[in-house]
């Protein structure tokens, strides 16, 4: 004999208790004898490339229906959608979202000059941080609504034991005066007549404090989100494949080092065209109009020069604290990183040092 227990603490158990249903119907037995045919096939199991660029193989059930990959909203962000569907499509198993985009807190000096929740600031959107739980109704009415007509949440769990173990790994990299937080949630909801869905969904926000006088402001983005939409009885084959998606990515090395140096070349690119323009300034308007001066006045005079520079620009210098060499890069940033090569800046608005 089979038995089979589903666990929660008493004040969860009831809001779960539909996906635990789900589960439970998805369960069969499959025996030796004749009339024990499954009415679905056991999974099996494929090796799947990522197609736009080569940059990680994953397991996904044979036969079925998979689209998606990586694509780059801009040169320096990477979004991975991909869809799952069953072979009757009737299983729908997702990962990611190719329209998410990257928000930013507002400051009150940018609401003093008219900009508002919605606003772009460079790629990013203003708008105030909302953690997971408070995001998910929202996301699953605009991306399932048209699919199910009838979409009707059951219950939005604020999972704070996943997002605590989180933090607790991001809080050895959080520097003094920045701040990083994770928030996940997880939405279970009726699609339709006879179908389930279950989304888990990450928020992730990265910034600075206020201080010395200065405003604290934050980036923020979601994360990571996936699930599934599926008939009740075959929760549990939609699970498995989302699991077996995620758990199973093999990311291909050489495109990961394709990517750091795609990165590397477009900043120096960047650089590169600011150095240009530096100098056919300076060339028209030099440093000092005395070609004599020296002491103070000269120095000031370069000083104001240098300043004047930066401003028409965009730019700002920084120095190296290891070696003491200064760099003009382009500003509008809070922190800059040097590569050990010495041979690429990279700018941030947070102060945790850049991934590849």
């Amino acid at each position: 004999g089979y038995w089979y227990l589903t666990s929660a603490t008493r004040a969860d158990y009831a809001s779960l208790q539909p996906a635990f249903t789900g589960l439970m119907k998805g369960v069969k037995i499959y025996g030796s004898a004749p009339s024990a045919t499954p009415a679905h096939p056991a999974l099996s199991f494929v090796a799947w490339q990522e197609p736009n660029e080569g940059a990680y193989v994953a397991q996904v059930p044979r036969d079925w229906n998979v689209r998606g990959g990586v694509i780059r909203p801009d040169p320096l962000r990477l979004l991975d959608p991909v869809e799952l569907t069953s072979p009757d499509g009737k299983v729908y198993v997702f990962s990611g979202d190719g329209t998410l985009g990257l928000f930013k807190t507002p400051t009150q000096m940018e609401l003093q000059i008219g900009l508002r929740e919605g606003s772009y600031n460079g790629a990013a959107v203003l708008m105030r941080y909302r953690p997971a739980v408070q995001l998910l109704p929202e996301f699953l009415q605009k991306r399932f609504g048209a699919r199910c007509g009838t979409l009707r949440i059951d219950t939005v769990r604020d999972q704070q034991d996943i997002a605590a173990e989180a933090n607790a790994q991001l809080a050895p990299s959080t520097a003094p005066g920045s701040f990083q937080r994770a928030d996940v949630a997880m939405a279970v909801f009726q699609c339709g007549q006879g179908a389930i869905g279950l989304v888990q969904m990450a928020t992730y926000i990265t910034g600075v404090e206020a201080q010395f006088g200065s405003e604290g402001f934050g980036m923020w983005q979601i994360s990571g989100v996936g699930g599934f939409i599926t008939p009740e009885e075959r929760a549990a084959e939609a699970s498995a494949v989302i699991i077996k998606l995620l758990t199973t990515r093999k990311v291909n090395k050489q495109w990961a080092q394709g990517n750091q140096q795609m990165v590397a070349q477009i900043t120096a690119m960047s650089q590169k065209s600011a150095a240009e323009l530096s100098a056919q300034i300076a060339s028209r308007y030099p440093a000092s109009s005395s070609t004599s001066g020296a002491g103070a006045g000269a120095s000031s005079s370069d000083d104001l020069s240098r300043r004047w520079q930066n401003s028409t620009m965009d730019q700002v210098d920084v120095v190296d604290q290891a070696t003491g060499e200064s760099y003009k890069v382009q500003s509008g940033s809070s922190y800059y990183w040097i590569n050990p090569q010495g041979t690429t800046i990279v700018g941030t608005n947070a102060p945790s040092q850049p991934s590849i």
